[in-house]
């Protein structure tokens, strides 16, 4: 007698989906760190601003987490779901981080 529910996931679903989380959270947190020691020791910032920074990021991604998954549940593409969000939104990423780090390149010379 088989008494799994009919929408239950399995485990070869679960392990892929915590190993992917495991990764993610590792990366964050190496870039988290290293844009920790970037602000106070390269661009100058307080460290209890940073802090207080980190903090505000905190609050605003609990928030903005709900908004981003109502959105990709109302977005309907030729690509799925949340393809298009992800390429528009790391690009925008990217440039974004382009520009962080590469202005200390050009004002340090």
């Amino acid at each position: 007698m088989d008494n799994k529910m009919p929408n239950q996931v399995g485990w070869g679903e679960r392990v892929a989906y915590a190993m992917s989380d495991f990764g993610c959270n590792t990366i964050f947190q190496i870039v988290g760190t290293y844009f920790l020691v970037f602000c106070t020791d390269t661009l100058g910032v307080a460290a209890a601003a940073v802090t207080g920074l980190f903090a505000i990021t905190a609050i605003i991604d609990s928030i903005d987490g709900v908004i981003w998954g109502q959105f990709i549940d109302r977005t309907h593409t030729k690509w799925g779901k949340s393809r298009i969000l992800v390429v528009v939104c790391h690009s925008i990423c990217h440039l974004l981080c382009d520009g962080l780090y590469g202005a200390t390149t050009i004002r340090n010379g």
